[in-house]
């Protein structure tokens, strides 16, 4: 089929090519597309142009909002980060005033032990000391305890920004010094106080000037140096707001690129719904021109290319029905040769043998011995026979295709079975031949008995007939279990009938279990035979729910293996698990060879 002589074709074609050729489309198809492409071919023309340009408005808007949350999160983080300052800085000023005037209240207390006031005066001066001590101590616990940085993820980010991480460090530094020193300030100020109270106003004041006042010293540069520390940030907040305007300059940019970049995709997505389809059609009718009616349209969408598309591909399947329909009357007439010819090539031996002996009898009528007569009228008996069998072979195989005879499945004894038909042969083929038995006596089946008996008389006729005189056929069955996967199938019973004749070729074992198929080799030889025998037994064991099949090298001597299914009975499993639990191996086999 070079073209298809199609008139809409030919203009559905000139169409396509014109629309494509005023758009300037490439000639080649693309066969795969996106389902972005495959959800805008839902919309209508109109809706999907709005739908671009709506496309184009919220990645610009998305665009320009993400630039501006992110400059807003950047302020309020700003925000934030000034607002813990502040107090931060008050608590330390505040600090720094209260250890200079616990230093002041130490040195008063120490004076008013000199002069000898009042118990009472002196008792007051050591309880306001003790107070301003308490008082800074809680100031510096409130400040590790709300204003470190590494306690703030979000004021450490912001440092990170402008490459200040270190002051994270830093920070944590000067405070473990501002409390090292404090706490060691406190216990010498507590062994004055007591020195003072005891009476050792001499060990009190070598204590004051040679301890508290140096180390009083060290604890206010260290909350100098902190209060310094708070006013650095400032500086480094500077720093990240620099950094901060310039990347949200690039991000700006970038997401303007982004927009640029999503709405030309847009674009091209949206005008990719006609584009790609029209290469499609256009692809489509040159291959339909080309005689290739197997080429089909995606339909995807409900636009009006998409109805255009389905009525495309409605045609094409009536065109490949047609076409189908004529191979299949091209075919049956050739069956119909193919079948007369077999046929009448089977049915003229016979029939010439029988009219051949009887013209003998009827011209020598009263002239022919006894013997002669008798010789003469066996030989038209087995022209008839054969003539029988080829009639019955015709009619199973109608039979087996029409399913006009349901299976009656029983319990059949395979060895005993096998016996019945090999007694029943023609006794020159069984004399010809040595046909062994190998079959257990305990092994079962659940078959229809007469299906079963024509199984087997087809496969040991066959292999009477293909394989050389007085070489051995013999008949095997084993049991065979299912995978353990398998959990519903049932264990089966294999059969094999094996020959030494000259085997199958490879090539043409795929199509032996066909209606009518002889081997090459045996077409032009004197073997006759209808091509149905094997047809017939495979439509038996699959209606039995069995299989079959055969194994061959093709090599010359090495002949072939017959082999099918059957289910086994309960017996027949029952029998072999209690032969291998108690023997290991099942021995119970009958070697009968029949000649």
């Amino acid at each position: 089929m070079s073209k298809v002589p199609n008139r809409l074709f030919v203009r559905l074609s000139q169409y396509a090519r014109h629309l494509t050729e005023q758009s300037h489309l490439p000639s080649e198809n693309r066969q795969e597309h996106s389902h972005l492409s495959d959800f805008l071919l839902n919309f209508s023309v109109g809706h999907r142009i709005l739908l671009g340009f709506l496309t184009a408005a919220i990645l610009t808007t998305l665009a320009m909002g993400i630039t501006t949350l992110q400059h807003a999160q950047f302020l309020e983080k700003q925000a934030n980060f000034y607002q813990n300052l502040i107090p931060a800085g008050s608590l330390l000023a505040r600090g720094s005033n209260i250890l200079t005037l616990t230093n002041i209240e130490v040195h008063g207390a120490l004076n008013d032990a000199q002069t000898k006031l009042s118990q009472e005066t002196l008792d007051q001066d050591i309880q306001i000391a003790q107070e301003l001590t308490r008082h800074y101590q809680d100031i510096l616990d409130s400040y590790k305890k709300h204003y470190m940085l590494n306690q703030q993820p979000e004021q450490v980010a912001l440092l990170l920004e402008a490459s200040h991480e270190h002051q994270v460090t830093q920070q944590v530094a000067l405070v473990g010094s501002a409390i090292r020193t404090w706490q060691l300030y406190k216990e010498y100020q507590s062994q004055m106080f007591n020195d003072i109270l005891h009476g050792s106003l001499l060990e009190a004041q070598r204590l004051e000037r040679l301890q508290c006042e140096p180390i009083h010293a060290d604890a206010l540069s260290a909350l100098h140096g902190l209060m310094q520390f708070h006013e650095q940030l400032t500086s480094s907040i500077r720093d990240t707001t620099n950094v901060q305007e310039r990347d949200q300059l690039i991000m700006t940019i970038s997401c303007a690129f982004v927009a640029c970049i999503g709405i030309i995709v847009a674009g091209l997505m949206i005008s990719s719904t006609f584009v790609r389809r029209l290469r499609q059609l256009r692809s489509v009718t040159q291959a339909v021109e080309q005689g290739k009616l197997d080429t089909r349209l995606p339909v995807v969408g409900h636009d009006e290319i998409t109805e255009l598309a389905a009525s495309v591909n409605a045609m094409l399947e009536t065109m490949v029905a047609d076409a189908m329909a004529h191979e299949q009357q091209r075919q049956l007439a050739e069956f119909k040769d193919q079948f007369i010819m077999n046929v009448s090539h089977e049915l003229r031996t016979p029939l010439t043998q029988v009219y051949g002996f009887l013209e003998l009898l009827f011209d020598y009528h009263g002239q022919l011995d006894e013997m002669t007569v008798l010789n003469f009228l066996r030989r038209a008996k087995c022209g008839c026979q054969e003539l029988i069998h080829l009639v019955n072979s015709i009619l199973d195989a109608t039979l087996a295709s029409s399913d006009a005879t349901a299976p009656q499945p029983e319990e059949i004894a395979v060895a005993a079975l096998a016996r019945q038909v090999i007694d029943q042969f023609d006794p020159l083929s069984a004399n010809n031949h040595q046909i062994q038995l190998t079959i257990p006596d305990t092994i079962s089946v659940v078959a229809d008995e007469q299906y079963f008996r024509q199984i087997l008389r087809n496969l040991i006729s066959n292999g009477c007939k293909y394989t050389p005189k007085y070489t051995k056929i013999t008949l095997e069955a084993e049991l065979s279990f299912p995978p353990a996967h398998d959990i519903k199938a049932r264990p089966q019973v294999c059969i094999t009938v094996r020959d030494t004749g000259p085997g199958i070729p490879p090539d043409e074992i795929s199509q032996l279990f066909h209606r009518f198929v002889r081997l090459k080799r045996d077409v032009s030889s004197s073997v006759r035979g209808t091509g149905l025998g094997l047809y017939v037994c495979k439509q038996l064991v699959e209606a039995m729910k069995g299989k079959i099949w055969v194994e061959s090298t093709g090599i010359e001597g090495e002949g072939c293996r017959f082999c099918f299914t059957l289910p086994a009975t309960n017996a027949t499993v029952h029998a072999y698990t209690t032969a291998e639990t108690s023997m290991g191996t099942c021995s119970d086999l009958t070697n009968v060879a029949v000649t």
